[in-house]
């Protein structure tokens, strides 16, 4: 069986294009039958195993760097994990023909998740600033 360099899909030894994306069809130098990688499928299965991978994994850093920021003392790990995710993304999106549905679902929740850790930090912060700001107005007012 021969299949398209450019798609992957089964091509006819007779056929000079592709019957799904077009591209013109190579010939061997004998100009007999068409030149293919033979290992293609295999090629292609290793490839979408690891982009199963990725995908699965970008899920789940969404899912944790969502999850998180409900846990004060370990927040700073939502960011880290979220930003990981974004960068798998990143990497997936340049490698994959076609991004699924759970995929996206684990960058937008990977963004969202640094996004609320980072306005839960300074909300904290200013949470901070207000309270140490009324504790010394209050001192000043019960030492006069």
């Amino acid at each position: 069986m021969a299949y398209c360099v450019n798609c992957g899909c089964e091509i006819k030894e007779s056929d000079k294009f592709c019957p799904n994306c077009g591209a013109p069809v190579n010939k061997k130098e004998q100009g007999q039958s068409v030149y293919v990688s033979e290992n293609w499928q295999q090629e292609n299965n290793s490839m979408s195993k690891k982009l199963n991978g990725r995908g699965t994994a970008i899920l789940v850093l969404g899912i944790l760097s969502l999850a998180l920021n409900f846990f004060g003392s370990i927040r700073i790990a939502s960011i880290v994990l979220g930003i990981v995710g974004i960068a798998l993304y990143s990497g997936y999106r340049k490698q994959a023909q076609e991004i699924p549905g759970s995929v996206r679902a684990g960058f937008i929740m990977s963004i969202v998740g640094v996004s609320l850790c980072a306005a839960l930090i300074v909300l904290s912060f200013f949470g901070l600033l207000a309270s140490i700001t009324f504790f010394s107005l209050l001192g000043e007012a019960m030492a006069s």
